[in-house]
């Protein structure tokens, strides 16, 4: 229950933002995916990116600039490079109609990009020490019951 109240608080600000940017919310978009593992499925992302680009919505407002991919600068360079669409990152205080923050943006994008790669190396690592130690890092299974370590 927590966590699903989490995910909503950010809607509050971009809801104020967009008010006073004169927009009027066509959607809000929410997920909990990993924006960085090849091969995840982002519909809710890929489908509000869309409507940016398709001119659908003339302005996407982000929470964090870390939240919108960490794939790299190309997700971010595709709606730069489209004359007209506004990107907006809540956080970072970035806008694509500001000239100076298109470096940063990129410099953004490639940031949490390096960071989940960090992170997953750190997490494959202490894995690895793990396992060797024998310790289990699946998950217990109620029929069947590996010795679980906490």
């Amino acid at each position: 229950m927590r966590r699903d109240r989490g995910r909503r608080r950010p809607a509050a600000p971009g809801r104020a933002w967009g008010k006073r940017n004169g927009y009027t919310i066509r959607r809000v978009f929410r997920e909990n995916l990993s924006g960085y593992k090849a091969g995840v499925k982002r519909p809710d992302f890929d489908e509000a990116v869309q409507a940016l680009l398709d001119g659908e919505s003339d302005c996407l407002w982000v929470y964090d600039s870390s939240r919108y991919s960490r794939k790299g600068a190309g997700d971010v360079l595709k709606i730069l490079d489209s004359s007209g669409k506004r990107l907006y990152f809540y956080l970072n205080r970035l806008d694509t109609e500001v000239p100076a923050d298109r470096m940063r943006i990129v410099a953004e994008a490639e940031q949490a990009r390096e960071y989940s790669r960090l992170l997953s190396e750190k997490v494959r690592d202490t894995k690895a020490v793990d396992r060797d130690a024998g310790k289990w890092l699946g998950a217990c299974l109620s029929n069947r019951q590996p010795a679980c370590v906490s």
